[in-house]
């Protein structure tokens, strides 16, 4: 039998794309990982590459600010989960959900709180996710302006400053409050 789990990051960030992982494993696979939240940078990437070598598939999608902007980050998080199971070479039987946004796919989904740190699969996927963003956001054009290396893109004190500084970039969300009161 073949499980996925799938997880999204960014959803709660004010720049940057949200991003949604895809993992699968046969039934009785086990990978030595846990929820990224639980791990350090640095261990998030060393297990990066060893999820996706030890995965029986993956996929990896984003989607960028503006489409969070036009959809809405409800939307925006259901229609990337959807395109990351859709994104996989092989079918799934059954498809673990993190958190409860109800997908419309033609595969079992059941939806668990906090399934990142209670299935390894999804716990795979989380890191799978955490990793491809973050690496997103220390490469935009305008990571040091803004120092999306540390803050990734989440509205923290700093962040508040150099956006009030600097003003909104192309890679901040125009409808998040934050970022619409700069621009007011």
């Amino acid at each position: 039998m073949l499980i996925a789990g799938v997880d999204e990051v960014g959803r709660g960030a004010i720049a940057g794309p949200m991003t949604a992982a895809c993992v699968v494993l046969e039934t009785g696979d086990r990978i030595s990982v846990d929820d990224s939240k639980n791990m350090t940078a640095h261990q998030r990437e060393h297990h990066f590459d060893y999820v996706k070598e030890k995965a029986y598939d993956w996929s990896i999608v984003h989607v960028n600010p503006r489409e969070i902007d036009n959809n809405g980050w409800q939307e925006s998080n259901k229609k990337i989960l959807e395109k990351a199971v859709k994104e996989l070479e092989t079918t799934p039987d059954r498809i673990i959900v993190d958190g409860n946004i109800k997908l419309d796919l033609d595969i079992e989904c059941r939806n668990v709180k906090k399934a990142d740190s209670k299935y390894l699969v999804v716990g795979a996927a989380s890191i799978l996710a955490k990793v491809s963003r973050d690496r997103l956001m220390c490469i935009h054009k305008e990571a040091h302006k803004y120092k999306w290396g540390s803050n990734k893109g989440y509205f923290t004190p700093e962040h508040k400053e150099l956006l009030a500084k600097h003003g909104a970039s192309t890679f901040h969300r125009k409808s998040c409050s934050p970022v619409r009161e700069v621009l007011e």
